[in-house]
């Protein structure tokens, strides 16, 4: 067996300057983290796996296998994440199941990406944004990469490959969802049955950290552990703790990565103390000695992924839809896009194009507003673009009045045409963004905030009388409506188009979407 290094060889290494978090919860579990690190080892190398038939283990072993089905799915959520990865691959480790991406390999985001490559070699190589390309080149037409988990029960062979859902989801499947439970959050043909066809008997586990959310219902019981920890991937390595299971070494290192990501190396507000006890651990038991490069690594990974996108994808990488309930009659929905990265003014260059396709996302979607968030990690601040007056609003009533709002610097290719078409749509440049200081965590800060600025008593500001154009197909009764309001008739600019059976609801939905006190009705 190998040794395990001594506590000085993990403190801060060369690659950070200042001590991190990571430093300190090292410093004050470590000699725990030694003690059961070393029992790990002992685990793994356990052939005959005696060491599994002590009470707390057995039980957990027995009830597990009755509570969460073998062989079931393991999915995360779309616009997926490192811990929606790392937490699949993990249960599907700890629960003989399949581990499956909600997307393809192709499109995962680079962070993933130097997360998979890390968890095989356990080598941190910067990444760059050429290396991110020849990943995707090597993926590229593929639906799978090679499994994980190569001791106790997993093999990485083609049958344990870590797989797009869609090649082995069917209607005989069943599902264990992970890191989220929001139907908005599902991949669409498990929404398609569970929520649409109401196949719920489909659905056999939740292990989550995120609110249980009021649209997800099942006929049956079924497995359920949702716990407020700063990563879902750290409630999985728990488990494998309780249940005295071995935990493959490259599983355990994405299981690492999924943490530190998810966490912000221990830095994000949704941090607990079983996060900053659970990555000291799975440092030492992975023999990662310089925590603070792979962390500074993962992000630098991610930035180089972030920068090759362009941005309609950028706005659509991570990027979550909400429904705020003020009372019986009101209710807002809404989206919230977060681009986490080490380089913000990269991003930021481009602002005047991010700013048209979050305006484009809002009328596909069909949202209230719409918000990105471009977080930077390095100084963990944020600033917040705001593709709109009612943005603006809400961001002032949500995250202060003293919140600086600015026009960053835009780079000369982002210029004169996007400038043009977001000045139609009476975006203003010079209340573009907001710096929002130290808020970096959207389920933590975001969210609750606009939350409660909704609920107590802020309001879309009301446009005036519009002129509604509908071409309407008498022989289907089909109108296809397209609302058009100018901004030199005082009111702010919206284009939708809307398929209605009939003309009252047509008007009833584009007032409710828009805020509108009064249509008035052109046939064409």
């Amino acid at each position: 067996m190998a040794s395990f290094p001594p506590p000085s060889s993990l403190s801060r290494g060369v690659s950070n300057v200042m001590p991190s978090a990571m430093d300190a919860a090292l410093g004050r579990f470590h000699s725990e983290a030694d003690a059961v690190s070393a029992q790990l080892k002992l685990r793994a190398e356990d052939e005959n796996r005696t060491l599994l038939n002590h009470p707390a283990s057995f039980i957990e072993n027995f009830t597990s296998a009755v509570s969460v089905e073998e062989g079931c799915l393991f999915v995360g959520h779309i616009n997926t994440d490192m811990d929606s990865v790392g937490g699949a691959v993990g249960a599907a480790a700890l629960y003989k199941g399949r581990a499956t991406l909600a997307q393809l390999p192709s499109d995962l985001n680079g962070e993933i990406m130097y997360a998979l490559s890390y968890a095989r070699t356990g080598e941190k190589q910067e990444w760059t944004s050429a290396d991110i390309e020849a990943w995707k080149k090597s993926v590229h037409g593929k639906t799978a990469v090679p499994g994980f988990g190569t001791t106790g029960d997993n093999t990485a062979d083609d049958d344990n490959s870590l797989i797009f859902i869609g090649e082995v989801f069917d209607d005989q499947s069943r599902v264990c969802l992970v890191d989220h439970n929001a139907p908005s959050q599902m991949v669409a043909p498990l929404k398609k049955k569970i929520i649409e066809e109401g196949k719920t008997d489909m659905l056999v586990g939740i292990i989550d950290h995120h609110a249980l959310d009021e649209n997800i219902y099942t006929k049956g019981p079924l497995f359920m552990d949702i716990r407020p920890w700063g990563s879902m991937s750290t409630i999985i390595f728990h488990s494998f703790l309780r249940s005295a299971r071995p935990i493959p070494i490259d599983v355990a290192r994405l299981l690492l990565c999924a943490i530190m990501s998810d966490t912000v190396n221990l830095t994000s507000p949704t941090t607990t103390y079983a996060d900053r006890y659970m990555v000291p651990l799975l440092c030492r038991f992975c023999e990662e000695e310089d925590h603070n490069r792979l962390a500074q690594m993962l992000f630098r990974a991610k930035t180089a992924w972030f920068v090759t996108l362009s941005a309609f994808e950028c706005v659509r990488a991570d990027q979550k839809d909400f429904t705020t309930t003020v009372d019986d009659v009101t209710s807002y929905k809404w989206g919230w896009a977060t681009v986490e990265v080490n380089e913000p003014e990269k991003l930021l260059e481009q602002y005047k194009s991010l700013l048209l396709e979050l305006n484009v996302l809002k009328q596909e979607k069909e949202l209230h507003f719409a918000f990105l968030s471009i977080v930077d990690l390095t100084n963990k601040r944020s600033d917040l673009l705001l593709c709109g007056d009612n943005e603006a609003s809400l961001a002032r009533a949500a995250f202060g009045e003293d919140c600086r709002v600015f026009e960053p610097t835009g780079r000369a290719e982002d210029d004169e045409e996007n400038e043009k078409n977001l000045r139609e749509l009476s975006v203003s440049m010079k209340t573009a963004a907001m710096d929002v200081g130290a808020r970096t965590s959207r389920k933590k800060q975001f969210k609750p905030s606009i939350d409660k600025a909704l609920q107590k008593g802020w309001r879309m500001k009301k446009m005036p009388s519009v002129v509604v154009k509908m071409a309407v197909d008498d022989e289907n009764k089909q109108a296809e409506t397209k609302l058009l309001v100018s901004p030199k008739e005082g009111s702010a600019c919206a284009v939708a188009v809307v398929a209605s059976t009939d003309v009252c609801a047509t008007t009833q939905k584009l007032k409710r979407r828009f805020s509108l006190e009064e249509i008035q009705l052109h046939r064409d």
